[in-house]
């Protein structure tokens, strides 16, 4: 529709005229976004850690419907921050996180996430990634090329 998300300390969506979109979103409490994705029906991805979204808690990653209300069928279960967010062709979810600790190691450093949150089982984002994942690419066969500060191989 021409408008532009920006995403940083709250998210805001700017007008076609550049003036800041009143009703879209109601994010409060501070927070912070890392990516956004947009969907083919104009419905948003959004990962980061913000702390209110539509008086609702929400550290991880979100999905907004076109309007900036949360959509409240995406339940994201992953306990990551969403440093970096992939929707592919296929509208498949990845995510990267920089965590690395005990307490998350059962999700690994990247993490495919099927339509309404959940983390998908058959995925296996353990291996591949030793440290933090910066950037996460689709190719054109439906994989996924991943960048990051990695230790091993």
């Amino acid at each position: 529709d021409g408008k532009i998300l920006v995403n940083g300390i709250g998210l805001i969506r700017l007008n076609n005229d550049g003036t800041v979109e009143k009703n879209f979103g109601k994010f409060s409490d501070g927070g912070y976004g890392q990516s956004i994705c947009i969907y083919k029906d104009g419905s948003i991805l959004i990962g980061g850690a913000y702390r209110t979204v539509n008086s609702k808690s929400i550290v991880t990653i979100i999905k907004l419907n076109r309007d900036g209300d949360l959509d409240s069928s995406f339940n994201c279960d992953v306990e990551v921050y969403g440093d970096n967010v992939l929707l592919d062709s296929m509208e498949n979810i990845f995510a990267s996180t920089k965590h690395t600790n005990v307490m998350l190691s059962n999700y690994g450093l990247i993490s495919m996430i099927n339509k309404d949150g959940t983390k998908k089982k058959s995925f296996n984002g353990s291996s591949g990634a030793s440290h933090k994942v910066k950037t996460i690419l689709p190719t054109i066969n439906n994989k996924i090329i991943i960048a990051g500060n990695f230790i091993n191989p």
